[in-house]
């Protein structure tokens, strides 16, 4: 008995730390031509822009209800292009 409630302790902290993990942010920012860019990583924004990014715990944070929904169906029949 004991044994599988250390085991269940085991399981249920390891969910825990692993759930603030899957937590992301996305960056916006917008280039000198106006051009809107958004990413998961901070570090793929030019250090130019950083002081000026906008941070979001969701990709489609930014727009407005009827925009996000379009954002993310649109995301949703778009293939997904995986890179190396």
């Amino acid at each position: 008995m004991r044994t599988s409630l250390f085991v269940c302790w085991v399981v249920i902290l390891g969910l825990l730390g692993v759930s603030g993990e899957l937590r992301s942010e996305y960056y916006k920012y917008v280039d000198e031509e106006g051009r809107i860019f958004s990413v998961d990583d901070l570090s793929r924004v030019p250090e130019k822009y950083r002081p000026h990014v906008d941070v979001y715990l969701e990709r489609h944070d930014n727009l407005s209800g009827t925009e996000k929904d379009q954002a993310i169906e649109k995301d949703l029949q778009e293939p997904k292009i995986s890179s190396c």
